[in-house]
C-alpha cells in the first residue's frame, strides 16, 4: 500500500492541465489522469491560508482511512513530504496553513476507498496532509464555478453556480431586482410590501438561491454578495446583508468550510 502511494504522489509533474469554468480561481482543475487504467487522479486549485486549533481532533471512522496508506500517520496531522519517507512535521496543530491544492486519488476497486489529500506549505516545508470528500465535494457538479457574466449598476459581476436547495430566509423589507446592484436596476418586488414584518426570533419568507456573483460590495454598512433568487412566482436579484443566511442552508463557500475543517477537526 505504502509503495503504491509514494507511486502516485511521484508522477503529479507528469499530468496533462485541463481548465474548467472557475475563472483560474480556487476549483479549477489543475491537472487529471488515469494511471495503468485503474487509479484515477485529479487536482483542483485551492489556495487559502488557514490556521490549524491547538487541539485538532477528527472523528475515529476516519483515522483508520488515513492511516491505512501509510505506518508513517502516526499523528492525524502529519505533513508527508512528496516521496513519503518521512514525516515533514509530525503535528501541524496550531500552525499556520497554506493550502495550494486539493487532490482526489480513487481505484477501480470496492476495497480502495478514495483518498483525498491537500498540498500545502507548512513552516517553509511543502506536502501532503489529509482532506475529507467533503471537501472535494464543495466543487463537484459545477459547485462554485462561474457561469456568466452580468453588466449592472457600472461594473461588470461574475456570476457562480451555488449547491442545491441552497435556501435563505427574508425578515426585512427588501426589494428584488432584475440584475445586480442598486444603481440603475430595476425593482420587481418588495417583500412585506403590505405586510407586517416577523416578530424577532420568528422566520420570515424562505427564498430559494441558485446563483451568487463573485464580488461582494457594501451597503448601509453591511457587507454582502448579489444572491438570485427564487421566491414563489418571483426571480431576481437580491443583497446578501439583508437576508438571514443559516450556516446550514445557504450556499457554502469552500474556504469556509475548509477553515471550518482545520479549526474545528471535522466538517
Amino acid at each position: 500500500m505504502k509503495k503504491t502511494f509514494l507511486i502516485l504522489l511521484s508522477i503529479f509533474s507528469l499530468w496533462s492541465i485541463n481548465a474548467q469554468n472557475y475563472g483560474n480561481g480556487n476549483g479549477s482543475i489543475i491537472s487529471e489522469d488515469t494511471i495503468h487504467d485503474d487509479w484515477q487522479i485529479i487536482r483542483k486549485k485551492h489556495i487559502q491560508t488557514v490556521k490549524m486549533a491547538e487541539d485538532c481532533d477528527v472523528p475515529n471512522d476516519y483515522k483508520s482511512l488515513w492511516k491505512d496508506f501509510s505506518p508513517l500517520y502516526e499523528s492525524d496531522y502529519t505533513l508527508i513530504q512528496e516521496w513519503g519517507e518521512v514525516p515533514l512535521i509530525s503535528d501541524c496543530s496550531g500552525k499556520i496553513i497554506n493550502i495550494k491544492e486539493i487532490i482526489k486519488i480513487s481505484r477501480n476497486h470496492y476495497y480502495n476507498p478514495d483518498l483525498f489529500l491537500f498540498y500545502v506549505e507548512v513552516d517553509g516545508q511543502t506536502g501532503y496532509m489529509r482532506a475529507f470528500q467533503t471537501e472535494w465535494e464543495l466543487y463537484e457538479d459545477g459547485r462554485w464555478s462561474i457561469v456568466g457574466q452580468i453588466e449592472s449598476s457600472g461594473q461588470k459581476w461574475n456570476i457562480r453556480k451555488v449547491r442545491e436547495n441552497t435556501m435563505f430566509d427574508v425578515r426585512e423589507r427588501l426589494y428584488v431586482r432584475d440584475k445586480p446592484g442598486t444603481n440603475g436596476t430595476k425593482k420587481i418586488y418588495l417583500f412585506y410590501k403590505d405586510e407586517e414584518l416577523p416578530e424577532e426570533y420568528n422566520s420570515g419568507k424562505l427564498i430559494t438561491v441558485t446563483k451568487v456573483t463573485d464580488e461582494k460590495e457594501i451597503i448601509d454598512g453591511r457587507e454582502g454578495r448579489w444572491l438570485y433568487i427564487e421566491y414563489e412566482n418571483i426571480e431576481g436579484w437580491v443583497f446578501e446583508g439583508y437576508v438571514f443566511k443559516d450556516f446550514f442552508w445557504g450556499y457554502f463557500e469552500p474556504e469556509d468550510i475548509i477553515n471550518l475543517f482545520f479549526t474545528d477537526g471535522q466538517p
